[in-house]
């Protein structure tokens, strides 16, 4: 590097001071080439004194912070994809260093949504745009929600000292996740690559709980990989995704949708189609599969009206046949347990399974709301003795499936009502949407939309995913598509548009 380079890029800023000038060029490229040898030796040496001495994650965390910090600069919609694939493990737990703070376990996707927010806010400050405006229609149940937890965690804590108010309360840093893509995805580029991203990553989450359930190998490793029941389907391995089935599930619908106005061709759609298809039958889970199907109803007569519901119907019937057939040859027992499980409802409730699990559960809740009706438990804090045959979860005497009794039940009955308003709000947001746009509006991603909410909201009475991480994180999702829709919906059309021609 020469002296005259030199003092050009100390004129652009580039360097803080400016050249000296009594170096000739041989010293200056001498003294350059000793500085960088020594700084590349230091890194090696610190580099390789941490990968000896500290945990592999240190060494790991050390290589990727500075790529991680150039994406939360400069693109932070791609950090926020990458967060959320952390959430739903579409980047394996094992691959995430869990990290101590106040006797609870912070996760590193915990960590960078707290990192983002901090960023687009000051990117948003810095652009003097304003905070709000953009999460208007959603800010009710947004303060609800703040407001009430605080207070409840506040209690936990100080008053009745329930010793899991941070464990519990880890979940609610997932809320920040709504006006964080909100922030992220300030135009209408990155709003429609962010969609893409989500079908990206269902499809990886329907990969995953695919291979683990037919070849029995272990991928996502907070997730429930286990035998069906403990009867006759023993043998075969269900694959539970949490709140990231939805975000399969929206994908089929947002697919589906792409497919019916002949923007995919079904060369690539139908095997999407297929994969996404098997990542919700080895949920097993039959509360998925009803709300499923209710939210496709949803989904399609919003596209295409009853004609299309006709349609998707017919080609419903014919593809699961084929993807039944094609299984039956891949795994047999697969069918059989499928089939089994889905004309076996009545006999759940008979037998006294998981559906008197959740009865008891309920039960319980509600006589612990009668003796605390004003502020719950607290965050945190038990409510019921232990009820399993085979002993305690761990969890178990804090932990309730039913995600709207949760609020009533740590919260109080003020706070009852924060999943309804939550509704109220999108569906606010959605029918604003659909005046502000209409049909130059995406009618495919808006319809995609309201079956794949409508879908946690259902199975949220038998799950709790109105406060466990994944499925607040679902949740989410499907609010700021629909908010970054109601501010970018003709625009996003213009953008694929335009993409198309050029």
């Amino acid at each position: 590097m020469t002296s005259r380079t030199l003092e050009r890029l100390s004129g652009k800023g580039w360097l803080p001071v400016r050249p000296i000038q009594s170096l000739n060029n041989r010293n200056a490229i001498g003294v350059g080439a000793i500085l960088g040898a020594g700084a590349i030796l230091f890194v090696a040496v610190f580099l390789g004194y941490v990968a000896a001495v500290m945990p592999w994650f240190i060494s790991l965390g050390l290589v990727l912070l500075p790529i991680l910090f150039v994406l939360v600069l400069t693109k932070p919609y791609v950090a926020l994809l990458l967060t959320l694939a952390m959430l739903f493990e579409a980047v394996p737990s094992a691959f995430q260093p869990r990290l101590p703070f106040g006797g609870g376990n912070l996760r590193l996707y915990d960590l960078l949504i707290l990192l983002l927010l901090l960023v687009v806010i000051l990117r948003q400050v810095l652009a003097r745009k304003s905070l709000l405006v953009d999460l208007g229609p959603m800010l009710p149940a947004l303060g609800y929600f703040t407001f009430a937890f605080g207070v409840s965690l506040f209690y936990g804590k100080f008053i009745v000292h329930n010793a899991e108010w941070l464990t519990e309360g880890r979940s609610a840093i997932t809320w920040a996740l709504l006006p964080l893509i909100v922030m992220a995805c300030d135009t209408p580029k990155r709003f429609h690559n962010f969609v893409i991203g989500t079908v990206v990553l269902g499809l990886i989450i329907a990969l995953y709980v695919s291979v683990q359930s037919l070849f029995e190998i272990r991928i996502m490793t907070e997730a429930r990989v286990e035998a069906l029941d403990v009867g006759v389907n023993s043998d075969v391995t269900r694959s539970i995704a949490d709140g990231g089935i939805y975000i399969v599930i929206f994908s089929v619908y947002l697919i589906l949708n792409r497919l019916a106005d002949n923007r995919l061709s079904w060369l690539l759609g139908a095997p999407l189609l297929s994969l996404l298809m098997i990542g919700v039958a080895v949920q097993f889970g039959r509360g998925i599969w009803v709300a499923g199907a209710l939210g496709l109803v949803m989904s399609t007569y919003l596209h295409r009206g009853f004609g299309g519901l006709l349609r998707v119907v017919i080609l419903g019937v014919v593809g699961l046949t084929l993807l039944l057939g094609a299984l039956s040859i891949v795994k047999p027992r697969m069918v059989e347990a499928l089939l089994d499980r889905a004309t076996g409802i009545s006999r759940e409730i008979q037998s006294g399974g998981s559906f008197d699990w959740r009865k008891r559960e309920n039960s319980a809740a509600f006589t612990a709301i009668e003796r605390h009706p004003f502020l719950g438990v607290g965050i945190g804090g038990d409510y019921k003795q232990t009820i399993s045959s085979k002993g305690s979860f761990g969890i178990e005497t804090r932990y309730i499936h039913n995600g709207y009794l949760y609020f009533p039940l740590k919260m109080g009955l003020y706070a009852a009502f924060i999943p309804l308003v939550f509704i109220l709000c999108f569906v606010r947001v959605f029918r604003l949407g659909l005046r502000r746009h209409g049909r130059e509006g995406d009618m495919g991603l808006r319809a995609a939309l309201a079956g794949g909410f409508f879908v946690p909201v259902i199975t949220s009475f038998t799950q709790p995913e109105w406060v466990a991480p994944r499925g607040v994180a679902a949740f989410c999702v499907f609010m700021a598509i629909a908010l970054l829709y109601l501010r970018d919906g003709k625009a996003v059309v213009q953008h694929k548009a335009h993409h198309a021609q050029a």
